[in-house]
C-alpha cells in the first residue's frame, strides 16, 4: 500500500513512512499540489487522508529559502507584524538621503564653528606673513589673505562635518537621530520617507534568531527529516 501510494503521487517511500510515523499507520496521501502554500510557487503541498496538511521540501536549503522568501515578503508588505524593537535594529537610510540629510544638518553645525574656523585661518595667515609684520599695511595684507582662504576653509569644514554625519547616519540612524539629536521619537522616525528597512539584514537576523521552521510551519514550528533527506512541515490537524 505504501509503495502504491508513493507511486500514485510521485513521492518517495521514505516520505510516506515518515508521514505515517507522524500521523498514524493507516494514513495515506490523498492529494499533492505543486507550489501551493509557497511564496516562491515551489515545493509540494500534501493533503493526507485524515485531513492533515504538510509542505514537502527536497532539502534543508530549499526549506530555508522558502522561509527567507516569506520573511522578506512580510517585511516588504506587512512590517507592522514584526516587533518594533527588532525593526529599529534594522533601519537604514539610502545613500542619497543620507547625503541630503547630512548636508541639512551640517549647515547648523557650521554656523557654530564659523568664528573658530575664521580664527584658525587668521592665525595661519599671520604665521605665513610673519616676515611682513613690520610693513605699514600688514593688517590689510592679513585681511585680504584671510578673505581668500576663508571660503575654502569653510568648505573643507563643511565637507568634514557632512562626512562625519553620514557615517553616523549609516552606522546607527535611530541612535543618532532619536537618542543623540532628539529630532524625532522612534515612532515618528519610522514615518519619515527617508527611513527604510534593511531587508536582507533583517531577513538574516530573523532566521538566525527564530529559526527556519518558525516562519514556515503554522502548526508547531518544527520540521521532520525523512530518511532520504527531504523535509516535512505540518500546517494543521
Amino acid at each position: 500500500m505504501i509503495n502504491e501510494n508513493a507511486e500514485e503521487h510521485d513521492l518517495s517511500v521514505p516520505v510516506i513512512i515518515e508521514l505515517q510515523k507522524l500521523e498514524g499507520d493507516d494514513v495515506l496521501v490523498k492529494d499533492v499540489d505543486e507550489g501551493m502554500n509557497s511564496v516562491r510557487n515551489e515545493g509540494r503541498y500534501i493533503t493526507l487522508s485524515n485531513g492533515a496538511t504538510y509542505n514537502l521540501y527536497p532539502s534543508y536549503d530549499d526549506m530555508q529559502e522558502e522561509a527567507e522568501a516569506r520573511v522578506k515578503q512580510d517585511l516588504e508588505e506587512n512590517p507592522e507584524i514584526f516587533n518594533q524593537d527588532f525593526l529599529q535594529q534594522h533601519l537604514t537610510i539610502g545613500e542619497f538621503d543620507r547625503g541630503e540629510l547630512a548636508s541639512d544638518l551640517a549647515e547648523s553645525r557650521l554656523e557654530g564653528v564659523e568664528d573658530e574656523v575664521a580664527q584658525e585661518v587668521e592665525d595661519e595667515v599671520r604665521n605665513d606673513l610673519s616676515d611682513k609684520e613690520d610693513r605699514d599695511n600688514f593688517e590689510e595684507l592679513v585681511d585680504d589673505e584671510v578673505q581668500k582662504r576663508l571660503e575654502k576653509a569653510l568648505d573643507n569644514k563643511r565637507s568634514e562635518i557632512i562626512e562625519e554625519l553620514e557615517e553616523k547616519l549609516e552606522d546607527d540612524p535611530v541612535g543618532f537621530l532619536v537618542d543623540e539629536e532628539g529630532l524625532w521619537s522612534r515612532e515618528d522616525l519610522l514615518k519619515q520617507s527617508f527611513i527604510q528597512i534593511d531587508i536582507d539584514e533583517a531577513v538574516e537576523s530573523a532566521i538566525e534568531e527564530d529559526g527556519v521552521e518558525h516562519f514556515i510551519s503554522s502548526y508547531d514550528g518544527e520540521s521532520h527529516e525523512t530518511t532520504d533527506d527531504q523535509y516535512l512541515v505540518k500546517h494543521n490537524d
